[in-house]
This record gives C-alpha cells, structure tokens and sequence, in this order.
C-alpha cells in the first residue's frame, strides 16, 4: 500500500484507476489494428473502413497519453504502408 500521508493514499487510489481505464484504450487500440489487418488479408479494397477506426484510435490514444505520439505514428505508417502495398497487389 502506499505511504501513510492522505495525499500518497489519494494518488495510489487514482493510479489504480487511470492504470485501468489505459489498460482498456490500449486494448482497444490494440484490437482495432487486429481487425484492420484481418480486413485487409480478407480484401485489400474493403479495408479502407477498418484503417480510418484504427488510426482515429491511435490518434486518441496518443492525444491523451496513453501511449507515446511516436509510437502512435509508427503504428499508423506502418499501417498505412501495408494498405498501399496491399492496394498496388489488387490493383
């Protein structure tokens, strides 16, 4: 548990809190890119819908410190890099 001063307490009580509500933006996230890559093995055409969710989220995420603005544009280029790739295939 944490220190004996109310303040040490209050901040433990909220690190619990905001380590959950990260826990679930990060899965989130986490999920969104699965479902954009599954979409884009099935049909590279159709995977447009499942990219815009995914890098809204990232940007989200980021926007709100839940994970770091560079990771979040790694994500998305590298997201974006495997849509044209996959768009240039189909093509």
């Amino acid at each position: 548990m944490a220190k004996r001063t109310p303040s040490a307490q209050k901040r433990a009580r909220q690190n619990v809190k905001r380590k959950a509500r990260n826990r679930g933006v990060r899965t989130q996230v986490k999920g969104l890119r699965q479902v954009y890559l599954d979409a884009l093995k099935k049909s590279p055409s159709g995977a447009a819908g499942a990219f815009k969710n995914f890098i809204s989220a990232a940007d989200k995420a980021a926007t709100k410190g839940v994970i770091h603005p560079n990771k979040a544009a790694r994500l998305k280029s590298r997201a974006a890099r495997k849509l044209s790739q996959a768009g240039a295939k189909a093509s």
